[in-house]
């Protein structure tokens, strides 16, 4: 369990999360094959053999105006 608080200076904050900054595609699906690997997993009183276990991965994607060759010829 991640606890969740809240700070007056930035708002909501859960304890134990981490930000990373992938600069390709390929290191992005690196981290969420690692997530996945390091995923733990409980049974239910429904099901014994339950694989029922929860994870957030967020993608925030930037765009940058593409800047225009400028020649000084």
């Amino acid at each position: 369990n991640l606890p969740i608080r809240e700070d007056r200076n930035v708002g909501v904050i859960i304890a134990g999360l981490s930000l990373h900054k992938p600069k390709t595609a390929d290191e992005l699906l690196h981290m969420l094959q690692f997530g996945n690997k390091n995923r733990t997993q409980h049974p239910t009183d429904a099901n014994a053999e339950s694989s029922r276990s929860h994870a957030v991965f967020q993608v925030f994607v930037n765009q940058r105006e593409k800047s225009a060759s400028v020649s000084t010829e």
